[in-house]
């Protein structure tokens, strides 16, 4: 399984794709903060296992499912109809395909506990799915947040880093081409 590091840059990356507004990021860090969150939701099953004593009790389960990303979909739309808004597609696009990316980056990371991988089709099927190639480290921790604090994971999200970093260095150097572009324009 990826960090929150690889989990939050994959959101940011989605943010910045998906998002047209031509504000900076110290402008409009809400955004950027909740898309970052969601591309992380699939990890809140720890809190249950934390409430037990153990925070992988449940870890890898319903949340890191296909058919829950299309449940979490359906509570987004929910979500924004009880407050009188509308959810267009391009917004429920961006949040499924942010859900997506974490079930996607812990399929191609290393899972030392059993059993392996993710269940993606459940519950249709009770198979656990992982890539055969896994570019990005598992995170080790033991049964506290606190044990997660070591030299493997900090080169884990340095791996982390390192891939998904200049991807979203590029997007924000693009968007600010692209925006300064249309300034001239504009301004002709």
């Amino acid at each position: 399984m990826c960090s929150p590091v690889g989990h939050s840059l994959a959101g940011a990356i989605i943010y910045v794709a998906f998002n047209k507004d031509k504000l900076g990021i110290r402008r409009n860090w809400k955004g950027y903060l909740t898309y970052m969150f969601v591309a992380n939701a699939p990890d809140l099953d720890i809190i249950p296992g934390m409430l037990k004593g153990d925070i992988n009790l449940y870890h890898h389960q319903i949340t890191h499912t296909l058919f829950f990303a299309v449940v979490f979909v359906f509570g987004v739309y929910m979500f924004y109809r009880l407050r009188g808004k509308e959810a267009n597609f391009s917004v429920l696009l961006a949040f499924f395909l942010l859900y997506l990316s974490h079930l996607v980056l812990d399929y191609f990371a290393v899972d030392t506990r059993p059993p392996y991988g993710e269940e993606l089709f459940w519950p249709f099927s009770k198979n656990y799915y992982i890539s055969p190639v896994t570019p990005f480290l598992d995170i080790v921790r033991g049964k506290t947040l606190w044990s997660a604090i070591n030299a493997h994971n900090f080169l884990a999200m340095s791996i982390e880093v390192a891939v998904f970093g200049p991807i979203l260095l590029l997007l924000l150097w693009y968007r600010k081409l692209h925006l300064r572009g249309e300034r001239r324009v504009n301004l002709n």
